[in-house]
């Protein structure tokens, strides 16, 4: 049980920090447009 539940814990955090660095890619590439549109 224990060993379960930190398997599905670990893959948890893994989701939720590919989710954070793909919103994170996408606020950066936003930003980097909206410069070189003000350029």
């Amino acid at each position: 049980m224990l060993r379960r539940t930190t398997k599905d814990g670990e893959q948890e955090g893994r989701k939720s920090w590919a989710q954070m660095t793909y919103n994170l890619e996408q606020i950066v590439s936003e930003h980097v447009n909206i410069v070189w549109y003000n350029e």
